[in-house]
């Protein structure tokens, strides 16, 4: 999860969508750690020349059928929304991608029998809206 923005550093975005966690989940890499080691990734891109202002749109864990990302995705989810709401109350423009259908509400589209492909991982490509959708509330 660390490294993963040092390839697009240079880019120098002023918005920056992150879908993280899953393999993190799917390993069992220290679930209730995912926040903290978010938080070096959020860190590292508010460091970088020019971000500072950077608005970053963090997204919950999307459903999986995969029994181990099903068991701590619960975990790392809740670290993820804390964190949000941390950053933001700390005066960082972030804001949550609510990808987790378990919660209800508006996220509730995603059907991990029907939607997500035969990996248990990926969305199908009818559902492919759905997820980007979040990204927009």
């Amino acid at each position: 999860m660390v490294d993963a923005y040092s390839k697009d550093a240079g880019y120098k975005a002023n918005i920056v969508l992150i879908n993280c966690g899953t393999n993190d989940a799917a390993l069992a890499i220290d679930p209730p750690g995912a926040g903290d080691r978010m938080l070096v990734q959020l860190e590292n891109i508010w460091a970088s020349p020019s971000m500072s202002s950077t608005c970053i749109m963090l997204s919950t864990v999307l459903p999986n059928g995969n029994a181990a990302v099903k068991l701590h995705q619960p975990t790392i989810n809740k670290v993820y929304r804390e964190l949000v709401v941390q950053q933001a109350a700390a005066g960082r423009c972030i804001y949550l991608a609510e990808m987790d259908s378990s919660t209800g509400g508006a996220q509730s589209w995603i059907n991990v029998a029907t939607d997500i492909s035969d990996d248990g991982t990926h969305p199908n490509v009818s559902i492919f809206s759905a997820p980007a959708a979040s990204w927009v509330h």
